[in-house]
């Protein structure tokens, strides 16, 4: 296997990690989006305010970490591509600046559970914007 294999390999690995963690955090969004259609149908909630709050705002983290970890990944791609001597490193600049902006959503959504946990409810829970 050549070096660039490996480094590919070990790509595929860590993206498993991400992907599972990112199915993870769309479960956690799916069981808070649940939990706010209970309270607007007047049902008991799973889940009491703080605990949705502080869900959310560890959801949200997650979300942060995920993106933060394609992005560090795809700057990985591309130095490796380079270093192979690869001659097209266009669609490895898109994914970084793809990465760049999901990671910037991220931020967003999070920096609005962490302060206003109420309204995030309203923008349709979705970590992966």
């Amino acid at each position: 296997m050549t070096n660039y294999n490996l480094e590919e390999l070990e790509s595929f690995n860590i993206q498993l990690i991400l992907t599972a963690l990112t199915i993870g955090t769309l479960l956690i969004s799916m069981t808070l989006t649940y939990n706010e259609k209970l309270k607007i149908q007047n049902k008991p909630p799973i889940l009491t305010d703080d605990e949705s709050s502080n869900l959310l705002v560890i959801n949200r983290t997650i979300a942060v970490f995920i993106g933060i970890g394609f992005l560090l990944l795809n700057i990985q791609d591309r130095k490796t591509k380079e270093h192979d001597g690869k001659i097209n490193l266009k669609f490895a600049d898109m994914q970084i600046e793809a990465s760049t902006l999901s990671l910037i959503s991220a931020f967003i959504v999070l920096y609005v559970a962490m302060n206003d946990s109420e309204q995030a409810f309203i923008a349709n829970e979705n970590p992966q914007l």
